[in-house]
């Protein structure tokens, strides 16, 4: 799969100033150089963004970093960033990286051991 066919930047004529970055599928390492060139175009256009990702399957931790990167930049230009879309899957995966409003519900019987040894990692990191 194209980079292209991974992201899609939109603007609505009847809401100026602002910009949709739209996710789709899996987004890794490869695709960060292309993203990255996506995110400073939308920082150089000046608008507020809503980055989708109602279609994401799996944001890698390059893609989250770009997005952490992406929001800073508009705050420092006056402009804001936010996520639309965000699956409980994915909300959860951002709440163990400390990127949420609240630490992720117990999970009632962990999945595997790798589960296990990544909530002992943010159970240890909430401390």
């Amino acid at each position: 799969m194209d980079a292209s066919d991974l992201f899609t930047v939109t603007t609505d004529p009847a809401a100026p100033g602002r910009a949709r970055l739209g996710l789709c599928g899996r987004i890794t390492v490869t695709d960060a150089a292309a993203l990255k060139r996506a995110a400073l175009d939308l920082v150089a256009r000046g608008v507020d963004v809503t980055i989708d990702c109602s279609a994401v399957e799996y944001l890698d931790v390059s893609a989250v970093q770009l997005l952490m990167c992406l929001d800073r930049e508009l705050g420092r230009c006056g402009h804001r960033g936010a996520l639309a879309g965000v699956s409980p899957a994915l909300a959860t995966d951002l709440r163990l990286l400390g990127l949420g409003a609240a630490p992720p519900a117990p999970a009632e019987k962990p999945a595997s051991r790798w589960h296990e040894a990544i909530q002992a990692v943010a159970d240890h990191s909430a401390r």
